[in-house]
C-alpha cells in the first residue's frame, strides 16, 4: 500500500506540475497546440489555396478524419464555433473559440513570432480562419483574422493564401487529471484491501 501511495503521489505531483506550466504549448512531432488557460488543444489543416477553397465541406471531412484516427488520442475534435448576431453584424472579437485563443496567444506571447501555425504572420494583414458560423442571408462564414483579433466575412467559394482551418477539442485541465488518478488509486486500495482480507 506504502509503495501504491507513493505513486499516486508522484503522479499528482506530475501532473499539477504540468499544469503550472506555460499556457501555449506547440508539439512540433504532432502538430497539436496546446493552451491549457482555456483547457483546448488545437490543430491546423493549413494555411492556403487549399484550405480556403469551398469550405465547410472538406474541412468537416478532415474533422471526420481526425475523429476517425482519433488523432493526438483524442476523438472529439470539431471546428471552432462562435455565436454570431442575427443581424449579420460581426461577433465580438473575443468571443468564441478562435477569439479566446487570440486572446490568450496575445497574453502569452508577445512576440508574434513565437506563435505556432504563423498565426501571428501580418502577412495580407494577418491570416484568417474560419470559425463553422454562417454569415446570415449568405454563403459566406465568420473567420477571425489574426492580424488584430476581429471576426471578418470570408466568402468561401475562392481560394485565398491567407485563410486557413483549424480543429479544436477541449483537454481535460490537470486538476480534473489529478482527481481521476486519486479515484483509481482509492479504487485499487480497496480492491487490494479486500484481496489481503480474503486471505
Amino acid at each position: 500500500m506504502k509503495k501504491l501511495s507513493a505513486a499516486v503521489i508522484a503522479a499528482l505531483g506530475i501532473t499539477l506540475a504540468q499544469g503550472a506550466g506555460a499556457a501555449i504549448s506547440h508539439d512540433a512531432g504532432t502538430g497539436i497546440m496546446t493552451d491549457s488557460t482555456a483547457q483546448q488543444a488545437w490543430v491546423l489543416h493549413g494555411i492556403g489555396f487549399g484550405s480556403s477553397y469551398l469550405f465547410p465541406g472538406f474541412a468537416n471531412t478532415w474533422v471526420a478524419e481526425l475523429n476517425d484516427k482519433a488523432y493526438g488520442g483524442f476523438a472529439n475534435w470539431r471546428l471552432p464555433t462562435v455565436a454570431a448576431p442575427t443581424d449579420g453584424s460581426p461577433p465580438d472579437s473575443a468571443s468564441g473559440d478562435l477569439g479566446q485563443l487570440f486572446a490568450n496567444l496575445s497574453a502569452e506571447l508577445p512576440d508574434r513570432s513565437q506563435w505556432p501555425f504563423n498565426l501571428g504572420s501580418f502577412d495580407y494583414g494577418g491570416n484568417i480562419i474560419y470559425s463553422d458560423a454562417p454569415v446570415p442571408g449568405t454563403v459566406n462564414y465568420w473567420g477571425l483574422k489574426f492580424g488584430d483579433g476581429r471576426y471578418v466575412n470570408v466568402y468561401p467559394g475562392y481560394a485565398y493564401a491567407y485563410v486557413g482551418v483549424m480543429a479544436v477539442h477541449a483537454v481535460p485541465e490537470p486538476q480534473t487529471w489529478a482527481l481521476m488518478l486519486l479515484g483509481l488509486a482509492a479504487v485499487a486500495g480497496l480492491r487490494r484491501r479486500r484481496s489481503l482480507g480474503r486471505s
